[in-house]
């Protein structure tokens, strides 16, 4: 369970057509555990391959293309100062097939005014440089063609025994996220769709300041063209073997405050076509449904 003793979450879909300048949280991933996927519960330890629980934001079944999927684990990410939903975590080990597993978004991001800004914490079990990533991607093959945004690690990819960014699978446009750490880390990425030609810019924060504002970026890439053009899958690889990786609170959507929530605040998120109200109220160690 994530660090949370008391906390009532409230989810509102409301039923109109959520627009792309809106304040909007599209998506949030918390892996809830279980055996009801239409509750949006995954089965502890079983393969996320195949499975297609109901989860505002997100639509189909996980894919691996050729590989070995990874797993939900029953202990979530922590965060101080990081308002955290209740659930497990998305869990990739050294016993597993190195590979990369993926699943689509509901809405897509790529059309000139667009703004996404994308959140979630991840953990490594030690550093080195063996490829961990969270991906953003507007396909999905299983290839690393597919690669619009990769956040991670890998001396391949990204500067030697740091954190990195990387756009459009192209070593040109990298930055340098700091040292890697195995503590439990927060990140959030800013994507600016412009018109024209290398007009996009991209921003990215590491454990960035909570309770205010949106804050000055860690790192941006200005002038860019994000060449595969729309984001509408979130991948997660592992390859390399010898280290562990865990991602989880994956988040999407049009604003800093939507993705980075205060603790105890409210989040509204607007879907069109669905209508869902979900109240959780925890109490202790007890979450009532």
């Amino acid at each position: 369970m994530k660090n949370i003793t008391r906390t009532t979450h409230l989810w509102v879909i409301l039923l109109a057509g959520w627009n792309h300048a809106q304040a909007t949280l599209i998506g949030t991933e918390s892996f809830l555990t279980g055996s009801d996927p239409s509750s949006g519960e995954y089965v502890l330890t079983a393969t996320v391959t195949g499975v297609n629980p109901t989860v505002p934001g997100w639509s189909d079944a996980w894919s691996t293309g050729s590989f070995t999927s990874t797993v939900v684990q029953a202990s979530g990410l922590s965060y101080a100062g990081y308002s955290a939903g209740a659930g497990g975590a998305l869990f990739s080990s050294v016993n597993n097939v190195n590979g990369r597993v993926a699943r689509n978004t509901s809405a897509a991001f790529g059309a000139d005014g667009d703004i996404l800004y994308a959140s979630l914490l991840m953990q490594l079990d030690s550093v080195g440089d063996q490829y961990r990533a969270f991906e953003l991607n507007a396909a999905f093959s299983g290839s690393d063609n597919d690669r619009t945004v990769q956040l991670g690690t890998g001396s391949a990819d990204f500067p030697a025994g740091n954190f990195g960014l990387r756009i459009n699978n192209d070593t040109n446009f990298v930055l340098n996220l700091g040292a890697q750490d195995t503590s439990v880390n927060l990140f959030v990425i800013r994507l600016e769709y412009n018109a024209g030609v290398s007009n996009d810019v991209v921003h990215v924060w590491r454990n960035p300041t909570l309770g205010g504002p949106e804050p000055a970026p860690l790192a941006t890439l200005s002038d860019v063209d994000l060449l595969n053009v729309g984001v509408g899958r979130m991948a997660y690889a592992r390859f390399n073997s010898g280290a562990d990786v865990t991602w989880d609170e994956v988040r999407y959507g049009t604003a800093w405050e939507t993705v980075v929530p205060e603790p105890g605040t409210f989040l509204l998120v607007g879907v069109g076509g669905l209508l869902l109200l979900r109240a959780r109220i925890k109490r202790g160690h007890q979450w009532l449904k």
